[in-house]
């Protein structure tokens, strides 16, 4: 006789949420998603299953009766334990959220939770569509020394500066002066960024004062290679547990990882900052952003091993000033300065998005004295805390911000006399062939195109009627690919100009997405928007100035 024992253990705690509803508190849970059958207690738990697809497209639904709201909140505690690859939890401002991994999973999804799980009526938001912010790797380029070309034997010249464009420098001079009018044309931000990229050893670098004036910090963001990024990623549970793993299993992850940064072209000094002063991986300890802080003993990093020993690390340590350790001790500065990076990258300056790829290397820590009565500001920590916060955020613009889209995976099987309607679709969704294959003996080809998230939705039911019900695509979660036009890109540089002239420049798909998710979230669009006839009136009205001036010389 045997007894059978079902043990429900607990995978994941992301979707506990508790919220009060007509005085009764609710919880939403996934601890029933993952169980194993066995015949003795002894019988250790199997391992949870990875899924290919990752939930990326997500709605807020509502009961349209409030008084339907707990049985909404159950059924999609139903519906999460039911389906492996949904997720579900409660946002600050009450909204429940169901992620899914495609248009057609929500469409499943939708109709088990109103027919089978919760059996009410609810509305349901727009899709909303995860990205991701970064930075560009330029500052972690490695210098390729070339070979020299023989010198041959030259005059030696006088060299004559470069001359300015006349226009050029009229639009200089009008950019002074809306700086000192303290023009609304531009934001403040933006106004930051043009000052930091006057001079290269500028570019990422943010500082400011605490709220009683007495620490000031200097932050500079690095942007990683993204291939390194995925490689990060692809160890989420090593990095989760980094701080629990042997001696040995830390140094071939040390060893992995610096291979890793060597292989894509980061120079000497970045490898050594992450490898002897990393204080945090975040968001969450386990995403893909680094915070490097020099005033950490080597010993107390968080990639520290003997076994895979740094040298020549030692001579970037810095000392704290003697002056702030009598109010906050450098142990509470760190945890500090980590909570602070944490909330920087969990919601980046862009769109309020999850950064990633982004390395921040505290620079300098200065302390002032600050004469106060009373500090009104509270604990220096918090006040660290919050500081840090900003100069993220503010580092992050100065760098070479660009947002991050999802890429589906679409294969399907296509006619050849319809090849070029299909192709048609894809080219105004901003799709990608991967492949086009012919199978033998037939006219029929097997296409894999990468469309992005966004262009997704209605892509199937337009390719079914293009395709006459006959082709039908299959669409999985490929990979994130960086956007590269810049969302804060105006024609400055006489180049640029040139380039451009006085036409209206080509749609920036960069500040269109950034402006979109802005004006969902309900931010204020200032942040990235630069109006174009208002750059186009600067450029006219030193055209202006221009002409008048000849006409006064002649």
């Amino acid at each position: 006789f045997f007894f059978f024992f079902f043990f429900f253990f607990k995978q994941k705690t992301a979707y506990e949420m508790l919220r009060s509803l007509v005085g009764s508190e609710m919880c939403i849970r996934d601890r029933y998603k993952v169980g194993t059958l066995a015949s003795s207690p002894e019988c250790p738990t199997f391992n949870p299953m990875n899924y290919k697809s990752k939930p990326i497209i997500k709605v807020a639904i509502e009961a349209e009766n409030l008084g339907d709201m707990e049985k909404l909140a159950e059924g999609l505690k139903k519906l999460n334990r039911a389906e492996p690859a949904v997720e579900v939890y409660l946002t600050e401002s009450g909204e429940y959220i169901l992620c899914t991994c495609g248009e057609v999973h929500l469409q499943k999804c939708i109709k088990d939770l109103r027919d089978e799980f919760a059996k009410v009526k609810f509305k349901i938001s727009d899709h909303i569509v995860n990205f991701r912010e970064t930075i560009l790797l330029q500052d972690l380029k490695q210098k390729k020394t070339k070979n020299p070309p023989e010198k041959k034997e030259e005059v030696v010249q006088e060299s004559k500066p470069i001359p300015i464009h006349p226009v050029h420098a009229l639009i200089m001079e009008l950019e002074k002066e809306e700086e000192k009018k303290s023009s609304d044309k531009l934001t403040t931000l933006y106004l930051e960024k043009l000052k930091h990229l006057k001079g290269e050893n500028q570019r990422g670098m943010a500082f400011d004062k605490t709220p009683n004036g007495r620490c000031r910090l200097f932050v500079r963001a690095i942007g990683l290679d993204f291939e390194v990024v995925k490689w990060l990623e692809n160890r989420r549970d090593l990095l989760r547990r980094v701080t629990e793993l042997t001696q040995e299993q830390l140094a071939e992850f040390v060893n992995q990882f610096k291979a890793k940064l060597e292989e894509h072209s980061t120079r000497r000094k970045i490898i050594n900052l992450i490898l002897s002063y990393l204080l945090a991986f975040g968001p969450k300890r386990h995403e893909a952003n680094l915070i490097i802080s020099p005033f950490l003993q080597t010993a107390q990093s968080l990639l520290y091993t003997p076994l895979a020993a740094n040298v020549g690390a030692e001579k970037y340590y810095q000392n704290v000033p003697k002056e702030l350790a009598e109010y906050i001790s450098l142990q509470e500065l760190h945890k500090s300065i980590v909570a602070g990076f944490e909330l920087a990258t969990l919601s980046g300056p862009l769109c309020e998005e999850p950064m990633v790829g982004a390395c921040f290397l505290v620079e300098a820590i200065e302390y002032e004295e600050v004469k106060l009565e009373a500090d009104p500001y509270g604990p220096l920590s918090g006040q660290v805390m919050s500081t840090m916060r900003e100069i993220c955020r503010k580092a992050f613009i100065n760098a070479e911000p660009r947002i991050v889209e999802g890429l589906y995976l679409c294969t399907m099987q296509v006619n050849s006399d319809i090849l070029g309607k299909i192709y048609s679709v894809i080219n105004k969704r901003r799709g990608k062939i991967v492949s086009e294959e012919l199978l033998p003996e037939t006219n029929v080809f097997t296409v894999r195109v990468l469309i992005p998230v966004v262009e997704s939705f209605g892509f199937a039911e337009e390719i079914r009627k293009k395709g006459d019900g006959i082709t039908d695509p299959q669409m999985t979660f490929s990979h994130w690919e960086i956007v590269n036009e810049d969302p804060f890109f105006v024609a400055k540089t006489a180049e640029q100009m040139e380039e451009f002239g006085n036409q209206v420049q080509p749609p920036n798909l960069g500040k269109i997405i950034v402006e979109k998710v802005r004006k969902r979230k309900g931010l204020p669009l200032s942040l990235i928007h630069i109006s174009e006839p208002t750059r186009q009136a600067e450029i006219s009205y030193a055209v202006f100035c221009l002409k008048k001036k000849k006409k006064k010389k002649k």
